[in-house]
């Protein structure tokens, strides 16, 4: 009888422990696919910039695309008590009160347009992976008989090194004012920037493209008093080395660390749309996790930009009868390289970051197991309350059946769970054990590495119980049979003599 409350409580505690480990793994997988997704994007090799289209051409991506009005609910707003300018607000039920102001609904809609014109970007089909970096301290490595120096290709500070017969990637993107433009290039001895302004009125998309598929300088002139300049040509002065912008974001503050996220301040008014989406991931102590890495390229006052999307009466409907001011509020264009990748990983590791690709697949799949892991537990505990109930003749066989079944999966699992774990964070580190990505990849290396060690210490127990329930088993086994063995071993006595 002991035997048997032994294994349904081994049995118990071995699906607590599983059930357990998952409950403690803090770990976004967002945030993961988002970064491996930015590894396997290609590099901005060209851009245009169109006033008059409402999309890009085929093969182009917007700049501007993840700052839309959302819409908002149907709903009002009701003036506090005694508060004159605060408002309670309400989805779809309005109080019958003289103090409370209805809200109509509006639909998303989709803003593209920076200061009157479309800015589109062409991605390359080489990513990441396939280029050639070095590090910032060993240009050496970059042949000049062969290869040219381009820029900073990632957070890490690593330099891309590109043959000589290629184009860099945009070596630089600058928004800048008219007397700004004139200072930059006189610092730059250039003298007939004039020449590279490109009028968009007079230019078609189709012109646009054709003249980019080469290495170019322009300036693109925008409303508002605003250039852009984009080149692929990198600095004569190799020790000035640009950023080679990759990925972009528009937000009124520092965007967040999940890239399908947006900051709570872009909440500005209660009954906005998708408010789940407005809501960056948060640390322990509350703050949100935001990519340092982004810094602002240029700015626009925020009701400048509704205006020039066509939609700022709309909003200005919904927001002025409750006294919500946005015209203090600037929204930012956010730019960054590529997420940063060690040196050190690729030369300990040269399939380090390949592997690194497959991260969220092999996690969601040792997740997979661990639940299964956990169901197998409750069905073999099921599994007995069903055998002493139906098959009672045969019960101390099928128990020991089952028994023997939970002791195999629970040394065969473990090993495989922590195996797992262990190759994952092997290849999230270097030889020093120093995480592989720069200062914001590593908050989600470093996420990832305690949730597999949070499921090795969950499965060494677990494989540690299985053992000793080996032993138990084995115990229970020998003074089962002992009683048959003892009995075989008198009836042939008995007809040896």
């Amino acid at each position: 009888m002991m035997d048997k409350l032994y294994f349904i409580i081994a049995m118990v505690v071995a699906f607590y422990i599983s059930i357990h480990s998952i409950q403690k793994v803090n770990f976004q997988t967002e945030s993961l696919e988002g970064l491996i997704k930015e590894f396997n994007t290609g590099y901005i090799e060209n851009m245009i910039v169109l006033r008059d289209a409402s999309s890009c051409p085929m093969g182009y991506h917007s700049l501007i695309y993840n700052f839309n009005w959302p819409g908002n609910h149907k709903g009002c707003g009701c003036k506090k008590e005694n508060v004159e300018s605060d408002y309670v607000f309400y989805r779809n039920f309005c109080p019958n009160s003289k103090d409370c102001k209805k809200v109509n609904e509006t639909n998303e809609f989709i803003l593209n347009k920076w200061k009157g014109s479309l800015i589109c970007y062409k991605r390359s089909k080489q990513t990441y992976s396939e280029l050639k970096i070095v590090p910032s301290d060993k240009l050496e490595n970059c042949k000049v008989e062969t290869h040219k120096i381009c820029g900073v290709i990632d957070g890490k500070d690593n330099i891309l090194c590109m043959e000589k017969d290629k184009n860099c990637p945009l070596t630089e993107i600058k928004f800048f004012k008219k007397n700004e433009l004139q200072e930059y290039f006189e610092k730059q001895n250039i003298t007939n920037y004039e020449n590279m302004i490109i009028n968009i009125n007079t230019s078609s998309s189709e012109n646009a493209i054709n003249e980019i598929n080469k290495q170019f300088s322009y300036i693109y002139e925008l409303m508002q008093n605003t250039y852009l300049y984009i080149t692929n040509v990198p600095k004569e002065n190799n020790l000035v080395k640009e950023n080679l912008i990759n990925f972009f974001r528009i937000d009124l503050t520092a965007p967040c660390l999940n890239s399908i996220r947006s900051p709570t301040s872009e909440f500005f008014f209660p009954l906005m749309k998708n408010r789940f989406d407005l809501m960056c991931d948060k640390t322990v102590n509350g703050t949100e996790v935001t990519d340092k890495n982004f810094y602002s390229i240029d700015t626009i006052n925020l009701e400048n930009y509704y205006d020039d999307n066509k939609i700022l009466k709309i909003v200005k409907q919904n927001l002025d009868p409750f006294d919500i001011d946005i015209s203090d509020d600037f929204l930012n264009i956010y730019a960054r390289p590529y997420p940063g990748w060690s040196i050190e990983c690729q030369n300990g590791n040269s399939k380090a970051l390949v592997s690194f690709m497959k991260t969220a697949e092999v996690m969601n799949s040792m997740f997979i197991s661990v639940i299964i892991h956990s169901f197998i537990s409750i069905a073999l505990i099921i599994s007995i309350g069903v055998f002493s109930c139906f098959i009672s003749q045969y019960f101390e066989l099928l128990f020991k059946a089952v028994d023997l079944t939970f002791i195999i999966i629970n040394l065969i699992y473990p090993i495989q769970i922590i195996s797992t774990c262990n190759w994952l964070i092997n290849i999230l580190t270097d030889e020093n054990g120093s995480y592989c990505g720069d200062s914001t990849v590593n908050i989600i290396l470093s996420e990832i590495s305690s949730a597999c060690l949070q499921l090795e210490y969950a499965y060494i127990m677990i494989i540690l119980l299985g053992i000793f329930s080996c032993i138990v088993f084995i115990y229970v086994l020998y003074y089962w049979v002992r009683p048959a063995a003892k009995e075989v071993n008198e009836i042939w006595i008995n007809l040896r003599n």
